[in-house]
């Protein structure tokens, strides 16, 4: 438990801390794919994770397979260290620990656009979880996979998912709004979720193609919503801003897989469960939208 809690929160510090780094640093007009490239490094190192750690715990232990991540980690925190002096150029040594007023809850509600970007990441998230967590299963209880096959189209998901959040993010750029951007993935998770139910008389191919479809819209927002975070954030406070959002969407991240399981068991359908849950994504599409009208109007 211990460890768990340090590993939370030294993961909690990484996404603050790089959006007000890339905040300063990346081009306006190539915000959303500059974001979306840091996000895209979560799945697939979670891939690459899966390929490597896993025959290192069979040979060496699971002991040794953790020793040479946390060494690994280590080794890439000493690289930055001769880069700090140049990005650390706003850091500001007298700031209290736990800052000052706007920062947190409060900051969410002062700053037009920022709570609802963070409820819908926690509405995507909760989503995108869940669908990593339970679409092994799914793809045996509802429709007949094997172990391998599934695991297969599962990873491919994840890769999927990744460069979509550069297509994406691409997009973002281009219309110069993420929260319209995010309106469009929310509303095609919808789509896509919706089309479950119905999937498991298909073909091979087709459920592969549908469930590709699904990890490209479902886990292709986070580029786009934290750079959106950092565009909408006060001058100064882009870390701060990225916390406060996405602190929602970590718990909806926690949510994802619990509320997901319960739902199914009620229901005795995975696909029935993720069909309904495309309420989260329609909802994430409206707040988003209506967010971004509503800017564009006090432009």
């Amino acid at each position: 438990m211990p460890a768990s809690a340090a590993l939370g929160i030294a993961y909690g510090l990484t996404n603050p801390a790089a959006s007000q780094l890339l905040g300063r640093l990346a081009p306006p007009h190539r915000r959303n794919l500059v974001f979306a490239l840091k996000q895209a490094g979560v799945p697939l190192g979670v891939a690459l994770a899966g390929l490597a750690l896993p025959s290192l715990a069979a040979a060496a232990g699971w002991r040794a397979a953790l020793l040479a991540a946390a060494v690994l980690v280590g080794a890439l925190a000493l690289m930055v260290q001769p880069l700090r002096r140049g990005w650390d150029t706003d850091r500001d040594p007298t700031a209290p620990l736990l800052g000052q007023g706007g920062h947190g809850p409060s900051l969410l509600r002062a700053h037009p656009g920022l709570l609802p970007l963070a409820l819908t990441g926690g509405a995507f998230a909760l989503v995108q979880i869940a669908l990593g967590a339970h679409m092994a299963a799914m793809l045996a209880a509802d429709f007949g996979w094997d172990a391998v096959a599934a695991g297969a189209l599962v990873a491919l998901c994840q890769v999927t998912g990744a460069l979509a959040r550069l297509g994406w993010a691409m997009l973002a750029d281009r219309a110069g709004s993420g929260l319209a951007v995010l309106a469009v993935i929310g509303a095609s998770s919808v789509g896509m979720l919706a089309l479950l139910p119905w999937a498991p008389g298909w073909g091979g191919f087709a459920v592969a193609a549908l469930f590709v479809a699904v990890g490209a819209t479902t886990a292709g927002w986070n580029g786009v919503l934290v750079a959106e975070s950092v565009r909408l954030a006060p001058p100064g406070l882009a870390g701060a801003a990225s916390g406060a959002v996405l602190s929602l969407t970590f718990l909806g991240a926690v949510l994802g897989p619990v509320g997901l399981a319960l739902l199914t068991s009620a229901l005795g359908s995975y696909v029935l469960a993720f069909a309904l849950s495309a309420a989260l994504p329609l909802a994430g599409a409206t707040l988003s939208w209506t967010a971004h009208r509503r800017l564009a109007r006090g432009a």
